[in-house]
């Protein structure tokens, strides 16, 4: 898409949603005065069943008002996303921008992480040393859960129950 047509897709989208926002008030403000309407010694069983529609009419355009102001508030965020959007201001210089602020950001935590690491190890009174690297099962541990002995089994000698 290029730049032409991405003006037009916005303009177009802030066109819906000021005629969305335009209408919501709208059926609000019509709302409003249906509820407020003066009762007068005149009025009848018609006219209240008229009022009635009438509100129910007006809460209906509201509901869908909004419901067409979430709609085209989910094809921006779309847009925004994935589409041409996201592409107004700088695009590809932007984007690797970004992904090589990123890394730097990353490399920063994960000195700071390892900093801390050795700060705990160091505060046990220096013995050991922090190594990464994969995960191993502890001894003696059954593959899909904890090990059960004297010191972590039943109380009292018991036996564990049967699964």
């Amino acid at each position: 898409m290029d730049r032409a047509q991405q003006q037009a897709v916005a303009s177009s989208l802030m066109f819906r949603e000021g005629e969305t926002v335009a209408e919501i008030l709208q059926a609000y403000h019509a709302l409003v005065l249906i509820a407020t309407d003066r009762i007068t010694n005149k009025a009848s069983i018609g006219h209240a069943a008229h009022n009635s529609m009438a509100m129910q009419l007006e809460t209906q355009r509201l509901i869908k008002g909004v419901e067409n102001l979430l709609a085209l508030t989910r094809r921006i965020r779309e847009l925004w996303i994935v589409g041409p959007l996201r592409q107004l201001e700088g695009g590809r210089d932007l984007e690797e921008k970004i992904a090589t602020e990123v890394q730097s950001v990353i490399s920063i935590m994960n000195q700071m992480r390892s900093n801390t690491r050795q700060q705990y190890v160091s505060a046990g009174g220096g013995y050991g040393q922090y190594v990464e690297g994969p995960l191993t099962a502890p001894l003696n541990a059954p593959p899909n859960g904890p090990a059960v002995g004297p010191s972590n089994g039943p109380p009292n000698g018991q036996t564990a129950p049967a699964p």
